[in-house]
């Protein structure tokens, strides 16, 4: 027995630090997998994150970012962020949610496709009791309009992962929270930028302009004022922009 488990720790521990492991089909377990080696690669540690209880502790483990649910249900103060969360995603405005967000300081939103999926017993849509859900709700507008132009959402923004990451897109979406103060300093930042243009400044013009994205992906001054410096779209991942 002594050994067995000397093995299992040892290979819980080379798991851990190669990330790699051999997952069936289940896409849920790969996509989580996905995800989290997509976190870790790309330093997330000590940002914070909206994410289903079943995931956060995840991601706060393996990958040190901070999360506002937990799954201990037992402890009223615990279990009422998710209760709130639920009913916002179904029955909530983009501006509420974004509220929500800020109260926990969120920088990021996973997203789980199985919230218009089935309303199978201990889905998130059967907490929610969402026999039928509202046309705009979070839920939909997040998962049938949260892409490029046809995008509905004007406070949260979708980072895609990179096609090593593709699995992730089995089963979630990441989306970056805009905050009201940053959208602020995004149209200061804007000003300053298109200023140091005319001054001939690029290099000062190039850093205001990819932190004004940064702030705020959707402002179309900010995307403007990149394209003027850089003479391309800007390109916004996970923890940067190009």
């Amino acid at each position: 027995l002594a050994t067995l488990l000397i093995f299992a720790f040892a290979l819980e521990a080379f798991c851990s630090i190669t990330k790699g492991r051999a997952y069936s089909g289940d896409i849920y377990f790969r996509s989580t997998a996905s995800l989290v080696e997509w976190f870790r690669d790309s330093h997330l540690d000590g940002r914070n994150i909206i994410a289903d209880f079943t995931v956060g502790p995840m991601l706060k483990a393996y990958c040190g970012m901070g999360i506002a649910m937990q799954p201990q249900w037992g402890i009223e103060r615990i279990r009422h962020p998710t209760e709130v969360y639920i009913n916002l995603m179904y029955y909530g405005t983009e501006e509420e949610l974004n509220r929500f967000c800020a109260k926990y300081h969120a920088d990021y939103l996973l997203y789980d496709k199985g919230y218009v999926g089935p309303m199978s017993i201990y889905s998130t849509r059967y907490m929610g009791a969402a026999i039928d859900i509202p046309e705009k709700s979070m839920a939909n507008l997040m998962y049938y309009w949260s892409l490029g132009r046809d995008s509905k959402l004007n406070w949260f923004y979708r980072i895609d992962p990179p096609a090593q990451y593709h699995e992730v897109e089995g089963k979630f979406r990441v989306f970056k929270v805009i905050k009201p103060e940053e959208r602020l300093e995004s149209m200061k930042m804007v000003a300053a930028g298109e200023a140091a243009l005319g001054d001939g400044d690029i290099a000062l013009a190039g850093r205001l302009a990819k932190v004004a994205v940064w702030f705020d992906p959707i402002s179309p001054g900010a995307k403007a004022l990149f394209f003027k410096v850089f003479k391309h779209l800007p390109v916004v991942e996970i923890n940067a922009v190009k």
